[in-house]
């Protein structure tokens, strides 16, 4: 049995829709009857994007496991899942799973909410077997210990206007495979929206840190306590941002409006995430063609990209509760699980075996190379972490400032770059 339990900070309409779904009861016919159901309560974010997905991964599950019944409690965004998260440790009140933005986990895992998995995932006698690589731990892991498995995750890509960048003089079926080259053609597209854009305002600056990550930097040594980003790479990250302004003129289109404008086809490059794109393609119909390209990545095999997105987490407490919640964290990133987020969003699979297996994901990329461009980044993302302490979204707001003040060209990047790390070196200090 699944049934569903919106927020009150969800929207009307949200609430409208999530309690419609609420009223269905899926599986109820055929385990009514069974005895001593066990309920799982499960916390999600973002219902537009991934709503079905989460219902039918847990009619599959409801299905496997009789006498089982799952309810959802949905928040729209990250941020109010950790909210409500915090809210609910102290009250005792905390869901079975939570699906959290990975740049929560490390923060979660401190305050002692959420479950080790390290000791799980040891008990598995086949884990790689099963289509989870070592990496995957690796985005799940704060202070040493695996806190949350990967379920969904996004990256940083370049969308392009097809027949905008055609027109201007770009071979067919290529795409520059550098920044220089990006830039050169975003100045050569006439759109009455311009260019390019790149999407510099996400949550927690995680597209910025791509950038910069890519040219082989990183943004906190392991122990978090040092800044790493003002380096000679993250300079040069700086500067193709200054490069991808001064196409532009130095205006800013800002996130909102890049995006709308991209999907009514006035603008010709958009460097934002994967996880758009399939509503990218619903909006250009037959109007215009969208293609993908990987972002550059200068430090080759030495890139990484903090990856955008949400791992499964386990809060109950009860040891009990606890192995039925690792039975569904599996389940939900098991390769047929993933096949259904894969098809259903632009989301990033995260098992190898879905991606392997040709009757699941092995030829649906081919058939549909937009979205393989996201999938063949995998090997490069890595964990994604806020700040640490109490300043963390002023850290955040005051480095978003500093990369727009870069985009719009009122300040040089080497300004830029050592005011951004002289804030997060003062903030961290004065937590």
């Amino acid at each position: 049995m699944i049934s569903q339990k919106p927020s009150k900070s969800l929207t009307r309409r949200q609430v409208l829709s999530a309690s419609a779904a609420g009223t269905l009861a899926f599986g109820i016919g055929k385990y009514a009857k069974a005895a001593n159901p066990t309920q799982l309560t499960i916390l999600y974010t973002d219902p537009a994007l991934v709503k079905h997905i989460h219902e039918q991964i847990a009619a599959a599950f409801v299905e496997k496991n009789p006498g089982t019944q799952v309810k959802f409690n949905i928040v729209p965004t990250y941020d109010e899942a950790l909210a409500q998260s915090l809210r609910d440790g102290m009250t005792g009140n905390a869901p079975d799973i939570a699906f959290h933005g990975l740049n929560n986990v490390g923060l979660l895992a401190r305050r002692g909410l959420l479950a080790d998995l390290d000791p799980l995932i040891s008990a598995e006698h086949s884990w790689e077997a099963l289509g989870y690589s070592e990496g995957l731990k690796d985005i799940g892991r704060a202070d040493g210990k695996v806190w949350g498995l990967p379920f969904a995750l996004s990256t940083l890509i370049c969308y392009y206007n097809d027949d905008l960048v055609r027109q201007a003089g770009q071979a067919a079926g290529t795409f520059p495979s550098d920044w220089s080259g990006i830039v050169d053609l975003a100045s050569k597209i006439n759109a009455s929206s311009g260019g390019m854009h790149f999407q510099y305002q996400a949550t927690g600056n995680v597209f910025l840190f791509d950038l910069m990550c890519s040219m082989g930097t990183r943004i906190l040594s392991e122990d978090r306590k040092e800044v790493l980003f003002d380096s000679p790479e993250g300079l040069r990250a700086l500067q193709v941002l200054k490069k991808i302004g001064q196409s532009r003129g130095g205006n800013d289109l800002g996130s909102p409006a890049a995006r709308q404008a991209f999907a009514a086809g006035t603008l010709g490059i958009l460097v934002d995430s994967s996880s758009g794109l399939t509503n990218y393609l619903k909006q250009a119909g037959d109007r215009f063609s969208i293609a993908t390209a990987a972002i550059p990545l200068p430090a080759g095999n030495h890139a990484s990209l903090p990856s955008a997105g949400n791992a499964a987490t386990i809060m109950t407490k009860d040891l009990e509760k606890q192995k039925l919640a690792w039975e569904y964290v599996k389940f939900a990133s098991n390769p047929e699980s993933q096949t259904i987020l894969a098809k259903n969003s632009a989301y990033v699979p995260v098992n190898s075996k879905a991606l392997t297996d040709p009757h699941l994901l092995g030829n649906y990329y081919k058939e549909k190379p937009q979205y393989e461009t996201a999938a063949s980044m995998l090997p490069y993302l890595t964990g994604w972490e806020a700040f640490p302490g109490p300043n963390s979204l002023r850290i955040d707001k005051e480095i978003q400032e500093q990369a727009r003040a870069v985009l719009t060209l009122q300040r040089e990047p080497e300004e830029a770059l050592a005011a951004m790390a002289k804030t997060v070196r003062d903030l961290i200090a004065a937590g």
